[in-house]
């Protein structure tokens, strides 16, 4: 959701410029600077994992149990995860819930 409105703010005003606009500066839509150098984490992302197939996700997002905080979805993590990803094909799924964190941090086998 943030990623399209970004977008839609740039394609709306990325030939304006006045005074404090940015908008004009950026030479691509904000969603591809994110598909290369930004990283987000989920515990329930229903309209993420909707929208699996974006390219600005599959390679970006990370679930999160958030444990030990009260708001995270612990112990039911299992749940968690087979309520939002039951449509995620299992390389997508592995994506998310183990590679991309893997490679954000440089954890190897």
């Amino acid at each position: 959701f943030f990623l399209q409105e970004l977008d839609n703010v740039w394609m709306h005003h990325r030939h304006t410029q006045h005074r404090g606009s940015m908008a004009y500066k950026l030479r691509q839509p904000p969603s591809e600077a994110w598909c290369r150098q930004g990283w987000a984490t989920i515990m329930t992302d229903h309209y993420a994992m909707e929208n699996w197939e974006n390219p600005a996700l599959i390679d970006s997002v990370c679930w999160s149990s958030d444990y030990p905080h009260t708001l995270g979805p612990w112990p039911n993590s299992r749940i968690n995860i087979e309520g939002q990803m039951s449509r995620v094909p299992e390389p997508a799924r592995r994506k998310f819930l183990n590679e991309n964190v893997s490679r954000l941090f440089g954890v190897t086998r």
